[in-house]
Formats: C-alpha cells, structure tokens, sequence
C-alpha cells in the first residue's frame, strides 16, 4: 500500500483537514458552511462521529471518531463489507 494512503481504523481518532488550492476560499457565504455539515451529516455519519469541527473561509478542520462494526446499522455494514471485497 503507497506509505501516503492509510486506512482508517475503527475506533480511532483522526484530524482531518483542507484547504482551498492557493488558500483561496472554499466558504463564501453562510450558506455554504451549512451545505458543507449537511452533506458531512448525510454521507458520513453512519460512518463517523465528529466531536469537533472549525470552518474558516479558505480552510476547514474536522476531529473524527471512526465507528466500530458494532456501532454501525445494518446497511453501513453492507456499505463496508463491499468497499472492502472491491478493493482487495
């Protein structure tokens, strides 16, 4: 596995971050900061706790908890499994 991609573990706490290209904006509006936690809340929490996040103009920071199988519904599990037959 290339030493830059990593999976994420279960359990486990991660910082994500990022940033516009050139530190140029990636929020102009309020809107988009709600549009941003919208689809963080409908894509990844069946997947992902977010204990802390901070959303500046140009740049964002999000503090995760990767849920465990047991903490996972029926259907993400089903999501899981799949991404891990495709990409063995």
């Amino acid at each position: 596995m290339d030493k830059y991609i990593q999976p994420l573990e279960e359990g486990k706490f991660y910082h994500i971050y990022n940033q516009g290209n050139n530190h140029e904006n990636i929020f102009y509006n309020d809107k988009n900061y709600i549009y941003f936690m919208q689809k963080l809340d409908r894509y990844l929490s069946d997947y992902l706790e977010i204990y802390a996040f901070c959303l500046m103009p140009n740049h964002f920071h999000l503090l995760v908890r990767i849920k465990t199988i047991d903490e996972l519904d029926n259907d993400a599990v089903g999501v899981v499994s799949l991404c891990a037959v495709i990409l063995q």
